[in-house]
């Protein structure tokens, strides 16, 4: 009994935790499904330091987006970044089109990652209707006791009352 109830517990447990997880899974689903905005760069020198910061905001958007075990590849897009941010004041225009392929390869990367969006939603779903299924099997699993005694014989039933049971005193 004690190991049912522990395994009843586990089961619950990790049944929530996979619930929270679809649910969490599912909010960044729709927030994920809107396109990410590109910087436009601008070669004016203020300008720059907007796409940059810009560029920087898109990247840490991307960077925290995942699905499951997918988690987008930001190398090129970061490197980039780091080389318009080191030349941004002697050549904005070169560091301007660094950062526009910083956003190209960081929507690359979103384009590929959402390719993995609803495959892995379904993963998750499927996950939890097995594990709900498992848990309902688990909880209203009915233990069977065999009944037969030491010797292989099952006890003698009665099926006459007691004869000092609260009927039998009401005649007296």
């Amino acid at each position: 009994m004690v190991e049912k109830k522990t395994v009843v517990t586990i089961s619950l447990a990790l049944f929530i935790l996979g619930a929270v997880l679809l649910a969490y899974g599912a909010y960044y689903n729709s927030r994920l499904g809107i396109s990410l905005q590109q910087a436009t760069p601008s070669v004016m020198g203020n300008s720059i330091n907007v796409s940059i910061n810009k560029t920087e905001a898109l990247l840490t958007l991307a960077n925290r987006s995942s699905y499951l075990v997918f988690y987008p590849n930001l190398q090129k897009p970061y490197s980039y970044l780091a080389k318009a941010k080191s030349i941004a004041n002697e050549d904005p225009g070169l560091a301007a089109t660094l950062l526009a392929m910083a956003d190209n390869a960081t929507q690359q990367q979103m384009a590929h990652l959402n390719s993995y969006r609803y495959g892995s939603l379904w993963v998750m779903i499927i996950l939890m209707l097995i594990s709900a299924y498992a848990l309902y099997r688990i909880v209203t699993y009915k233990d069977t006791v065999d009944k037969t005694g030491p010797n292989g014989k099952k006890p003698a039933t009665h099926d006459r009352k007691r004869v000092n049971s609260t009927n039998m005193r009401k005649k007296e």
